[in-house]
């Protein structure tokens, strides 16, 4: 098993490599490869973990996402920070089943009724959601 040390926004994690390739390919994926090979230079922090200058209270969604097939979205992101974050690594939002929702209120009501933690939406529904609805 291969760990994986990331630098994101001043964030450390650690993680199996498995658990970044787990979905597929993404902006990780390439960034490892990338790294592991030698073909790009990548930005390492004075530990040599890889750095991604990215939103690092994000990531943790992105990297329990990758562990679980679940979305546990704190109530202290909006929706919109997290279809940015998913946007830049290349990651589909796969977390709803339906398109109807209007806007963020909405799609965190619908969150809410399937999570028992009053501070965290929980979705593991596999259907695509329409980002457009959310971000207008």
């Amino acid at each position: 098993m291969s760990l994986i040390k990331l630098n994101v926004g001043g964030i450390k994690y650690v993680t199996t490599k498995s658990t970044l390739f787990s979905k597929g390919e993404n902006f990780i994926t390439q960034l490892i490869e990338n790294h592991d090979s030698g073909k790009i230079s990548s930005v390492v922090d004075d530990d040599g973990d890889l750095f991604i200058d990215r939103n690092g209270k994000t990531f943790k969604i992105i990297l329990e996402y990758f562990r679980t097939s679940k979305w546990h979205i704190p109530r202290n992101i909006t929706i919109s920070e997290l279809l940015t974050e998913l946007d830049f690594y290349c990651i589909p939002f796969t977390g709803f089943s339906s398109t109807e929702y209007k806007d963020e209120t909405e799609i965190k009501f619908v969150l809410s009724k399937s999570s028992s933690s009053p501070h965290s939406y929980v979705s593991s529904s596999p259907s695509k959601i329409n980002y457009q609805n959310i971000t207008n």
